[in-house]
């Protein structure tokens, strides 16, 4: 199968929805190859400088086949209407056959697909963290690829981290935003940013305590 000329076929029509159907109907056949994968989905986590795709196969491939509950906040696709986005949610729906993906963004989303929940909110918002949790998790996978908002993603992690099953995954993305006045961020050593949280978590386990 020449996938290019499936995509450019694609790239021909209008209607989302129909293309995410056909999308999902050649998916499996590379559902072997992660960064495959995401590049036939087009997400971005499989391409250019990020290449997150074979980081998460290695750290991912033992909860793959499992009945996971998986939590990715930041569906992509902005401004763009309901159906937009969610190219590594489906990714993800495809690669882990068993698990339930749920997708969390300021903009509402529409996509009617097989184990594929969107829902609005905001990742600041610990009530709506907790009640998400409470109504789909618990999680075995988060990955926050949302504002990248140093304070964003400690708010998001103090709230989910302690929710988690054991043996969870969480994953925080881009995180050179650490690095960046633009994302409340400053350089190496400034107080508050998701780079110091995440210090701060080491030297605690490195002095036997717990991260709770």
């Amino acid at each position: 199968m020449n996938l290019s000329s499936v995509k450019q076929a694609l790239k021909k029509r209008t209607n989302p929805r129909r293309v995410a159907q056909v999308k999902r109907t050649v998916a499996p056949l590379l559902r072997r190859d992660l960064t495959r994968l995401g590049r036939w989905y087009g997400t971005n986590k499989a391409a250019g400088h990020q290449m997150y795709t074979p980081l998460y196969e290695r750290h991912l491939e033992s909860l793959r086949r499992r009945p996971v509950r998986l939590l990715e906040i930041g569906i992509g696709g902005y401004g763009a209407g309901v159906q937009s986005g969610g190219s590594s949610l489906r990714m993800w729906r495809t690669w882990m056959p068993k698990a339930h993906v749920v997708g969390v963004d300021l903009e509402p989303r529409d996509f009617r697909e097989p184990r594929i929940c969107t829902l609005v909110g905001d990742q600041t918002d610990r009530d709506f963290l907790r009640s998400l949790v409470a109504e789909h998790g618990p999680f075995d996978v988060v990955i926050d690829d949302g504002s990248h908002v140093s304070e964003h993603i400690r708010v998001t992690f103090e709230t989910l981290f302690p929710l988690l099953t054991s043996g969870a995954v969480y994953v925080i993305e881009d995180l050179q935003c650490s690095f960046d006045a633009d994302f409340g961020g400053g350089p190496p050593g400034t107080p508050g940013t998701s780079v110091e949280m995440l210090k701060s978590l080491v030297d605690v386990s490195a002095q036997g305590g717990e991260v709770a």
